[in-house]
C-alpha cells in the first residue's frame, strides 16, 4: 500500500525497499524474505525469533522447574498490573549465583580469542571448553552465591540444551554458554517473562487456543499443538507464525538471484530467542543454496548474499557487557546499493556519557568507549596485540 501511495504521488515507486526489527520483529523480517521476496532489496534481521512457538514453550517447560528451586512463597510486583503479585523465580538461580557462572564462563573462554578482555569472542570453541559441571563450584553446604547446587546444575544444563518433552522430543535450540548470563535481561526473560508473557502461547501458539497456567503446562500435548490444525484453524501456528522453508529455505535463492541481501545480527547471551538457533539457520542456508555442501564437498557459502554477526556478551537486542552499540543498517544499504560487502561492524561500549544511553552492565575495568569488530559468523575477532579497548587491535579470522 506504501508503494502504490509512492507511485501515486511521485509516478515511480521506491528505487530501494529495507524491511527490519529485533525479536519479533526480527522474525517478521525473516518471513518477509521468504513469503514477499519480491517486495524489498535488504533484510536486517535482528535477534531473530523465528521459531517463536517452540521459544515460548521451552519458557513454559522451565517455569514450574525454576519454582521448585525458588524459595517457598516468594514474590514479587506483577510488571504490568500494579495489584498484582507473581512468583519470585529469580531466588532458583540469584544475581550473585549468575555472576559465578559468567566467572567461570570467562575464566575457561576469555583467551580463547588471544586476548583477556572480558569478551568471549570464540563462542564455538567456547562450548566445547566449558563445563558447568566441572568448572562452577557445587555447594557442599549452604547456598551462599559462590557455588551451585546440584539440583541447579541440572536445571540449568537442560535449559540451555533446549528443554524436552515427556517423550523426549527437543522443545526449541540449545543455547552457547557466554558471560552475559549474569545480566538482567537474562533473568528478565527466564524469570518473569516466562510467567506474564509466554502463558499467551496458549492462545496465540496452539491449535485449539487455550489457557495456560505458567506453572501447569501439559509440554508433550503443548508440542503438538503447536503443529496442529483443526475444522476452525486449518492452518497451524508452526505454518502461520514461523518462517516458511525454515528448515530448508532454497526460496531464498531467488533473492540472492536479484542482488537482494540479508544482514543478521544476535547477542549471544539471549536467553529467550537462541544465538544457536541463528547458527542453525545458517547452516541450513548454507546448504540449500549450496547442495554440494550437503554431500560435504567444498563449496560455495551464502555470505555472497547474508551475513550474520554474533554479539558476544550481548542479551536481547541490546545490554550485558557486551559492545552491544553499532550500526547494522548502513553497512547493509551500502552492500545492496553499492556491493560493498560488509566485512565487519564496529560494535561500542556504552559507558559513561554515551549518548544512546549508559549500559550499566559494563565491567568497571572497560574504557567507556571500548571498540569491537563484531566479526561475520564463524569468524572470529583475534587480538593482533596493542590497545585491548580499541576494535583497531583484533581481525576477524577464521576460526
Amino acid at each position: 500500500m506504501a508503494k502504490a501511495l509512492i507511485a501515486a504521488a511521485y509516478g515511480k515507486r521506491p528505487d530501494r525497499s529495507y524491511i527490519g526489527g529485533c525479536s519479533n520483529g526480527g522474525r517478521h523480517a525473516m518471513v518477509a524474505a521468504a513469503r514477499y521476496g519480491e517486495q524489498y532489496d535488504g533484510y536486517l534481521v535482528g535477534a531473530p525469533g523465528y521459531r517463536l512457538p517452540n521459544a515460548a514453550l521451552a519458557q513454559l517447560w522451565a517455569a514450574p522447574q525454576w519454582k521448585a528451586l525458588a524459595t517457598p512463597d516468594a514474590s514479587m510486583p506483577h510488571p504490568f498490573n500494579p495489584t498484582a503479585r507473581i512468583a519470585d523465580l529469580g531466588t532458583a538461580l540469584t544475581a550473585a549465583e549468575r555472576q559465578t557462572v559468567a566467572r567461570a564462563i570467562t575464566l575457561r573462554c576469555d583467551a580463547l580469542d588471544g586476548a583477556r578482555d572480558g569478551i568471549v569472542a570464540h563462542t564455538a570453541s567456547c562450548q566445547a571448553e566449558f563445563s558447568l559441571e566441572r568448572d562452577v563450584p557445587t555447594c557442599s553446604g549452604e547456598r551462599n552465591g559462590q557455588c551451585l547446587t546440584a539440583a541447579q546444575k541440572s536445571l540449568l544444563g537442560a535449559v540451555y540444551a533446549g528443554g524436552k518433552t515427556p517423550g523426549g522430543q527437543i522443545i526449541y535450540s540449545p543455547f552457547p554458554w557466554d558471560s552475559g548470563i549474569a545480566a538482567a535481561n537474562w533473568a528478565q526473560w527466564k524469570f518473569v517473562n516466562s510467567q506474564v508473557l509466554d502463558p499467551a502461547a496458549g492462545y496465540i501458539f496452539m491449535t485449539p487456543p487455550r489457557p495456560l497456567d505458567p506453572f501447569k503446562v501439559d509440554i508433550e500435548d503443548g508440542f503438538k499443538a503447536i503443529f496442529a490444525t483443526d475444522a476452525t484453524f486449518r492452518e497451524s501456528a508452526d505454518a502461520v507464525i514461523t518462517m516458511p522453508g525454515k528448515e530448508n529455505p532454497t526460496q531464498l535463492a531467488a533473492l540472492r538471484a536479484r542482488g537482494a541481501k540479508m544482514l543478521l545480527f544476535h547477542g549471544v547471551s539471549d536467553a529467550i530467542f537462541s544465538a544457536s538457533d541463528t547458527v542453525a539457520f545458517m547452516q541450513r542456508l548454507d546448504r540449500a543454496l549450496d547442495p554440494a555442501l550437503a554431500q560435504g564437498v567444498a563449496g560455495g557459502r551464502s555470505a555472497n548474499f547474508a551475513r550474520y554477526f554474533p554479539v558476544p556478551g550481548m542479551a536481547h537486542c541490546t545490554g550485558g557487557p557486551a559492545t552491544d552499540q553499532f550500526d547494522a543498517l548502513t553497512p547493509l544499504v551500502r552492500w545492496v546499493e553499492q556491493g560493498e560487502a560488509p566485512e565487519a561492524l564496529t560494535g561500542s561500549a556504552r559507558g559513561a556519557g554515551n549518548a544512546g544511553g549508559v549500559n550499566a552492565e559494563l565491567p568497571a575495568g572497560w574504557a567507556p568507549n571500548r571498540t569491537r569488530p563484531l566479526c561475520p559468523w564463524p569468524q572470529v575477532a583475534r587480538f593482533q596485540g596493542g590497545d585491548l579497548e580499541s576494535a583497531a587491535s583484533f581481525r576477524c579470522e577464521a576460526p
